[in-house]
């Protein structure tokens, strides 16, 4: 409980103080000390406002640029190549295709393969 009172005995005394500094001019000497640390935690406040400020802004900016660099990214995508280089493995032959059907398929390829197919350098 003394600590208590004494806490309120050590507010009571600085609020008759600051009460006393606003009621004299701000030139009073006695009052100097007050308006010199209410105009550094002012200044004080001010500074961390600011500083917050400007970090909220950056950090804006940097997100800005990254969503519309990534949306120039996915303007760049070319949507139909990638559909065309998609794997077509399993849909390319049908199960209910006979077994020579898929034999005289496989030949075909091969032939086309081996028509379009440069020459191999070394063999004779």
């Amino acid at each position: 409980m003394k600590a208590i009172e004494l806490t309120q005995q050590w507010f009571g005394q600085w609020f008759a103080y600051l009460s006393a500094c606003f009621e004299l001019p701000m030139t009073a000497p006695i009052c100097r000390p007050a308006w010199t640390l209410a105009a550094i935690g002012s200044a004080a406040i001010a500074g961390v406002l600011t500083l917050w400020l400007l970090w909220r802004l950056i950090d804006y900016k940097l997100k800005l640029r990254a969503a519309l660099r990534a949306q120039a990214e996915r303007d760049r995508i070319d949507h139909e190549a990638i559909a065309h280089t998609q794997w077509i493995g399993d849909t390319a032959y049908h199960a209910e295709l006979s077994e020579e059907e898929v034999r005289r398929r496989i030949a075909e390829g091969l032939e086309a393969h081996k028509t379009n197919a440069a020459p191999i350098s070394g063999t004779s």
